[in-house]
């Protein structure tokens, strides 16, 4: 009985958290919009020509982004992942020219994403549980579901990062650069902005499954 009653609880637990999970489950992304700005204005130089011009503007937007954030008291991880790199990649062109930032930046990249969000689940801290804790109310924060879902989803980050540190690593080859550095990335963010989606909806239907078993009386205690 009392294995039961502590079933139903969190079992309960877990439904109010999937809930609120579900109104979150779009902003639990790996950059902010402005982010995504500073991403893209880089890439739009890069491709004309203009490395170095294109750091400096990330840095721009980055910093000030980060600035903000700051004043509001929640300085994001990726945000700082994201200047770190325009900050580095500046470094690089400063002292040592094009050249060595024109052949590694995509590794770079992608590798101090990777880094960051390993270290961010060795850490007990996954980076998607900041973008989870700006949607969800406090109280929920220590949800069973809470954690262990964005453990998840950020380990599933990690792996993409990776996967795509190592491709653009073959790249330098210089056979199938294309496919290798941008068609393969592509699909990898579009599956892990897909699995974004889909996952907190497949968490809350296990979540309803299992409470209706225990409201039925389907649950079977552990000694």
């Amino acid at each position: 009985m009392r294995d039961m009653t502590g079933a139903g609880r969190r079992g309960a637990e877990f439904q109010v958290a999937a809930a609120r999970l579900e109104n979150e489950k779009s902003a639990v992304v790996t950059v902010s919009s402005v982010g995504i700005v500073a991403w893209g204005l880089y890439g739009v130089l890069i491709v004309l020509g203009h490395p170095a011009a294109a750091v400096c503007v990330g840095i721009v937007v980055m910093l000030a982004l980060v600035m903000r954030e700051y004043r509001q008291g929640a300085v994001n991880i990726v945000d700082c992942t994201s200047l770190s790199f325009f900050v580095l990649a500046l470094l690089t062109i400063v002292t040592t020219g094009h050249g060595l930032f024109s052949i590694y930046r995509t590794i770079a990249a992608w590798g101090i994403f990777a880094v960051v969000a390993w270290a961010t689940l060795v850490a007990g801290f996954p980076f998607t549980l900041q973008y989870a804790r700006e949607r969800a109310p406090r109280e929920m924060w220590n949800a069973a579901a809470f954690l262990p879902m964005n453990v998840i989803m950020t380990l599933v980050w990690a792996v993409i990062f990776t996967l795509d540190t190592i491709l653009a690593a073959l790249a330098l080859r210089g056979r199938y650069v294309l496919l290798l550095e941008v068609v393969i990335p592509t699909l990898t963010l579009v599956l892990g902005y897909a699995f974004n989606h889909f996952y907190p909806e497949y968490l809350r239907k296990r979540i309803d499954i299992a409470s209706a078993n225990v409201r039925s009386g389907n649950y079977v205690g552990k000694n």
